[in-house]
């Protein structure tokens, strides 16, 4: 695997996103107006090709995060974990927020190009 690429339009998505949750108090890929993921992605990052969101919460610290959502405890399909590995994507944006419930959450969006 190479390394993932920053990208600023994954970068706002994903802080957009984040920013969303934490004053809502909500959890997931939807937004709260019911938009989901891949119409952020591909409608307002232009993100082409396989894309994915990793979304974590209450982890403060950027090791923590991704220990957990390597570990991915509960989730049977073993969703994050594929992301971060999976081979196929070159780009990657990451916000941590506030949020109301959990102190903190952090999105990740990635794709596989632009």
């Amino acid at each position: 695997m190479s390394a993932l690429q920053f990208s600023d339009p994954l970068t706002k998505i994903a802080r957009m996103h984040a920013v969303d949750m934490g004053k809502s108090g909500k959890v997931g890929h939807t937004s709260s107006d019911g938009t989901p993921f891949s119409d952020r992605l591909r409608n307002k990052a232009k993100a082409k090709g396989t894309i994915a969101e990793n979304c974590d919460y209450g982890n403060e610290e950027p090791l923590d995060i991704v220990m957990s959502l390597l570990i991915d405890d509960g989730i049977k399909s073993l969703g994050h974990r594929k992301n971060i590995l999976e081979p196929s994507f070159n780009w990657i944006g990451i916000a941590i927020e506030d949020h109301k419930i959990y102190r903190v959450n952090c999105v990740m969006d990635f794709a596989e190009r632009f």
